[in-house]
């Protein structure tokens, strides 16, 4: 998850910012994290009391809007990348939560993060079409 995140975190720097290295780091990998855990807490069944479920939730949250909101006023911070790998786990997350809810569906999430790792290269090959100069 956090490889996958990553790298569409970097997919979605390149595109918005296609003229130079605008991102370097594993914050977008972390944003990626954040959004499958949302994702997960707001979709998915949980033994937990919904107490635990909604004040962690409310956590992730606030950490997501307070890091974009700061990444938007710093002008170095690249939200691009903390967007893309954002919605690559609000998207992984999802899926996971949907279609492989259970820890003994094992092949259906690692077929879950096929399906995002497939995902991430028909995106840089789309990149690649988009702007030749990074050939």
């Amino acid at each position: 998850m956090y490889l996958i995140t990553g790298l569409a975190a970097s997919l979605a720097s390149v595109f918005l910012h296609p003229a130079g290295l605008r991102s370097v780091g594993a914050s977008g990998a972390i944003f990626g994290i954040a959004g499958a855990l949302v994702a997960s807490f707001y979709l998915g069944e949980f033994s937990l009391p919904r107490a635990a479920i909604t004040g962690t939730l409310r956590s992730v949250v606030m950490f997501v809007g307070y890091n974009l909101f700061f990444g938007a006023i710093i002008a170095r911070t690249d939200n691009a990348a903390h967007i893309g790998g954002l919605l690559m786990g609000l998207l992984l997350g999802a899926l996971i939560a949907r279609v492989a809810p259970q820890s003994e569906d094992a092949g259906r999430r690692v077929g879950v993060l096929f399906v995002g790792l497939l995902s991430v290269f028909a995106g840089a090959l789309w990149l690649r079409h988009l702007y030749p100069v990074l050939k």
